[in-house]
């Protein structure tokens, strides 16, 4: 699977330099898919709702999937996993674990007007490295406001209903872009 798909990236982008933004976004998602679906059932177990599906999973791929720079594990300076890869390799960076939470939701029944996936900027704090970030938003069912649901910068893996919306948390303060099931939309 892998090596398939690195020939993919490498026929369509041609370059080592930045591998990313195809628009066809479920091939981010991978929604549906029975190898996600089995893997997601198996992590939320008999949780009920959206919110502890969403718990679930975020603690499983905070604590089973290492990070790992694209760098490091691919040699490319940015290049995107889909979730089959990053279970493949149980590695990836912040959007690769995104994507991942994202593709494992979606196929455990979480619904898709619950999720986003953004691509921005994090307050970083001082001496903290800077640059883009990947993040999953999920609208949880207490209130109906969004919330993150991070895998690398900021894992907070409380219960949703004490988590700070992400319209008062200053963390996450510039999206550049979001990503729906069916959707890619740029922001200014």
């Amino acid at each position: 699977v892998i090596d398939t798909l690195q020939a993919l990236y490498e026929s369509q982008y041609k370059s080592t330099d930045d591998v990313r933004y195809d628009p066809n976004v479920n091939f981010w998602f991978q929604y549906p898919n029975d190898i996600l679906r089995t893997k997601a059932l198996t992590i939320i177990g008999d949780a009920k709702t959206d919110d502890e599906k969403m718990e679930r999973i975020q603690e499983w791929v905070v604590n089973n999937i290492e990070y790992t720079s694209d760098k490091v594990q691919w040699g490319y300076e940015e290049l995107w996993q889909p979730p089959m890869m990053t279970l493949s390799t149980m590695k990836g960076d912040c959007e690769d674990g995104a994507f991942l939470i994202m593709g494992l939701a979606l196929n455990a029944g979480v619904d898709p007007d619950r999720l986003r996936f953004y691509g921005g900027y994090v307050n970083a704090g001082p001496g903290a490295a800077e640059g883009g970030h990947g993040w999953v938003a999920y609208k949880r069912e207490m209130d109906d406001a969004w919330v993150a649901v991070d895998y690398s910068y900021y894992p907070d893996l409380r219960d949703m209903d004490v988590r700070k919306p992400m319209a008062e948390d200053m963390k996450y303060v510039e999206q550049w872009f979001m990503m729906e099931v069916s959707e890619f939309i740029t922001s200014d």
